[in-house]
């Protein structure tokens, strides 16, 4: 029986494949379909040449029909030409975002909660499914519906990542105030640190409340409400990397005011406790 994360694991390695695998299959199949629309040219530019000499013959044996036919021909070669070669495109910026987007966000979430949220696989699994839908297809309209549906679950998965790590950002700000409540922190960085980081934090609440507001909104099919809510997730994750990378930056300076406070700390109890004992003393001798 297979666990969950073994689940995961393969089917994060198996899309990374699919996805190197992929450059090669859509340059030759692209680099064919072109190959073949120049023979078309060269062939229905030798007719015109010939004037419709070898036009006549071809007719005679019956093999077209007209000189319009074989141009009609070559234009719906192109076309489907062009289009194969828009949508390739389409496809092989989704396996992009996947790569390059979503596999170091997967990563970065893992790190900072050591998980792996189901909505992120859910949406991956969903991509790579319209994909393998477009790729069994022979209809046009099929391929491109399918296209759109991957690209919509692809851009949800970017959205989700955005959204699991903002909220991973939230609980690490949450314990950074946990080691840190009984430091003065406005002396920190000759009180820079404290105001900055308040306000890096206070505008990264805003924005992923805003976010998560527009992603209530999101029904299915809609693009509207996605591309909004995005947006804003982006915003929000965008300002909770800020303020992340302020408390990381600034570590020295925050554990050696922790130090002074806990040096502060002990001097009282320690003075306290010296002259407990000197007063021991005295009444001994």
């Amino acid at each position: 029986m297979i666990n969950n994360e073994a689940k995961i694991t393969l089917e994060r390695g198996i899309g990374l494949q699919l996805s190197k695998i992929y450059e090669f299959n859509v340059s030759d199949e692209i680099a064919l379909v072109k190959e073949k629309t120049r023979k078309n040219i060269r062939f229905s530019k030798n007719l015109d040449s010939r004037k419709i000499g070898r036009g006549n013959s071809l007719l005679a044996r019956g093999k077209i029909t007209t000189i319009e036919e074989i141009n009609a021909k070559i234009d719906a070669l192109q076309n489907w030409g062009l289009f194969l070669s828009a949508i390739e495109e389409r496809v092989r910026a989704i396996y992009k975002n996947y790569i390059e987007v979503i596999c170091p966000y997967i990563i970065q979430y893992e790190l900072l909660d050591n998980t792996f949220p189901s909505e992120i696989l859910n949406e991956i699994r969903a991509t790579f499914t319209h994909l393998s839908k477009y790729y069994l297809s022979d209809d046009n309209s099929t391929k491109e519906k399918n296209v759109s549906k991957a690209e919509g679950h692809i851009k949800r998965a970017i959205l989700d990542c955005y959204k699991y790590i903002c909220m991973a950002y939230e609980d690490k700000y949450k314990e950074f105030n946990r080691n840190y409540r009984n430091v003065d922190l406005s002396l920190v960085d000759n009180g820079e640190f404290l105001p900055k980081l308040l306000e890096m934090h206070k505008d990264a609440i805003a924005l992923m409340l805003d976010a998560r507001r527009s992603d209530l909104l999101i029904t299915s099919d809609d693009e509207t409400n996605v591309d909004e809510a995005y947006g804003k997730y982006e915003k929000a994750f965008v300002k909770y990397s800020s303020a992340n990378d302020l408390i990381e930056s600034s570590y020295k300076k925050l554990e050696t005011v922790k130090r002074k406070a806990i040096f502060k700390s002990v001097i009282p109890w320690v003075i306290a406790i010296i002259g407990w004992i000197i007063g021991i003393i005295g009444i001994i001798f």
